[in-house]
Order: C-alpha cells, then structure tokens, then sequence
C-alpha cells in the first residue's frame, strides 16, 4: 500500500508543479500585455524624437549651402566690381579694347574656391 501511495504522491506532485507552471506562464504573459502601451508608447517618443533630430539636421545643411553660396555670390560680385574698376582704368591709359576685355576675361573667368569664400 505504502507504494501505491507514493505514486499517488508523487502524482499529485506533479499535477502541482505542472499547475504552477501554468500559472507562471500566465502570470508573465499578463505583465508583458499589461507593459504594452508603455513600450508601443516609448517606440512611437523615440521615432518623432528621430524625425524631429533629422528635420534639424536637413534645415542645418540647408543653411549651410546658402551661406555658402550667398558668400559665393557676394565674391563674385565684388571679383566684377573690382574688375569693373581696373577696366575703367585701363580704359583711361589709354589700352587697345582688346587688353581690357582681356583683362576682363583673366579677372571674372575664374570660379571662386571653397577656402576663397570662407575667407569672406
């Protein structure tokens, strides 16, 4: 009798173990259902937070472009201003047209370099 109550034990054992087992399946699932909201609403803060970062990054570089073209601009301005100027006095030495055209050509022809109009 004695053995067949130890499998009788160790059944019921075994019954509990699986019982709690169960339970702790189900506990766990409902903590993970229960922390939803919160992650779905961490994952939403963090991608407005990447957009929002990658927004200020594209009106950064497009600020930068136009300083950099606007002092492009303004040294090409001045390069014909300056041009202008010696023409004129070129003009006034009495030098052939062709000269000063010439001279025009060498002065205003030339693109101006990144380090040129940081210079500006």
């Amino acid at each position: 009798m004695s053995h067949y109550a130890d499998l009788l034990i160790a059944q019921g054992n075994a019954a509990a173990e699986a019982a709690r087992q169960r339970r702790n399946v189900w506990a766990d699932f409902a903590s993970n259902l229960s922390q939803l909201p919160a992650q779905v609403q961490q994952q939403q803060q963090r991608k407005e937070l990447l957009n929002l970062e990658k927004a200020r990054e594209q009106r950064l570089t497009a600020t930068a472009d136009l300083e950099a073209q606007t002092r492009l601009d303004t040294l090409e301005k001045m390069r014909r201003a300056q041009a202008s100027e010696e023409a004129e006095k070129l003009q006034a030495a009495n030098a052939s047209p062709e000269d000063v055209q010439q001279w025009i050509k060498d002065r205003t022809g030339k693109l101006w370099t990144r380090s040129e109009s940081a210079a500006l």
